[in-house]
Formats: structure tokens, C-alpha cells, sequence
């Protein structure tokens, strides 16, 4: 997998190619619809963006399918269950805000709900860990947001050091909780 963050490419937003195979992958545009946004021509910067992808891949990409999805809207249920009705996955508001990702969450969802109706647990209270993970996710994507592409180049440069890696995949430290905590303590 490959991350664009380049704020005059692509403000407030990200560029991902997620490949599936040697031949086959997804080049992914995703940026929020604020109004400073709102004039962007979206067929320019696939252009510019398919042209990036390309030169920093160093391989010719040739797109066989196009979609779009305009307003997706992402947030998360004031109730995670109403009655009989359980809010699992996206309709609880699985999805990630830091980098728009959610399986993971909307399979643990599925698991909740699941324990509930065999009556080893409570979904509502399962899911409020969820909830806070929702929030922390938030402070951090408001943070990353904020920063200036120069900014954002320091954080990479410092991500392929092996000591700041480790920390990041080979402990059991959540640095991403502890950042998120860091920039805003209050729970939510």
C-alpha cells in the first residue's frame, strides 16, 4: 500500500493505491467536502493524482473501472441499539475518521451483537469502547487536518526510523491512543 498527504494535491485529504495483485490494485481519492474543497474539480485531480501515483510507483497505471461516491457521510449512532435493533458496522459508524478505514470495527460489531442476542453480553455497553475509539479517531484526523505538507513530511521522515517503527507495530503500546489523548484528554 501506497499514502499520498499532500495538502496543495489534495487538501485535508489522502491518495491511497491499495494493490491486490502484481496487475490488479485501487488508487483511492478521499477528502472531506469543506467549503474551502467544495471548487475542486475532481476530473483535473484524478489527472494529477493518476500522474503522481504513477511516477512515485514507477509503472504505468491504466484505470479499467471509475467510480465515485459523493456525499459519504461518516459519523457514528447516538444509540447502538433501539429495540430489537441493533446499529452494527457502518449503520453504528464503524468507519475510522483518521484514515477512513472501519473492518476491523464493524466486524467487532457483529461480534457484540452477536454475544448479546446469545445473552453472554451487552451490546450497549460493548460498543462504548468503540465509541471512544470513534473519538480518539476524530482528534486525530482534526489534527492531521491542521498540519502543513512540511509538517507532514517530518512525521514521515521520522516513520522510517526503526526505533519510532517498532513502537508503531512491534509493541503493545497503542501510540495511536496515546496520541490522541495527548492532543485532546478529554473523553468524549
Amino acid at each position: 500500500m501506497h499514502t499520498w498527504y499532500d495538502n496543495e494535491l489534495v487538501p485535508k485529504g489522502m491518495v491511497y493505491f491499495l494493490p491486490f495483485s502484481n496487475t490488479e490494485g485501487h488508487l483511492v481519492l478521499v477528502y472531506p467536502k469543506y467549503k474551502e474543497n467544495l471548487a475542486i474539480d475532481k476530473n483535473k485531480l484524478w489527472k494529477v493524482i493518476h500522474g503522481k501515483a504513477e511516477q512515485t510507483l514507477k509503472q504505468k497505471l491504466s484505470v479499467n473501472q471509475q467510480f465515485d461516491l459523493d456525499n459519504y457521510v461518516i459519523g457514528k449512532s447516538k444509540y447502538p441499539r433501539i429495540g430489537n435493533t441493533f446499529f452494527v458496522g457502518n449503520c453504528l459508524g464503524a468507519i475510522n475518521p483518521f484514515l477512513g478505514f472501519g473492518q476491523f470495527t464493524s466486524i467487532l460489531t457483529g461480534i457484540y451483537a452477536a454475544h448479546d442476542l446469545c445473552g453472554l453480553s451487552n451490546y450497549e455497553e460493548d460498543v462504548q469502547v468503540l465509541y471512544q475509539n470513534y473519538h480518539d479517531s476524530l482528534t486525530l484526523r482534526r489534527k492531521l487536518e491542521a498540519l502543513s505538507n512540511d509538517q507532514l513530511d517530518l512525521i514521515t521522515k521520522y516513520l522510517h526510523y526503526k526505533p519510532v517503527r517498532k513502537l508503531l507495530a512491534g509493541s503493545n503500546i497503542n501510540l495511536l491512543k496515546v496520541l490522541s489523548t495527548l492532543t485532546h484528554p478529554s473523553h468524549r
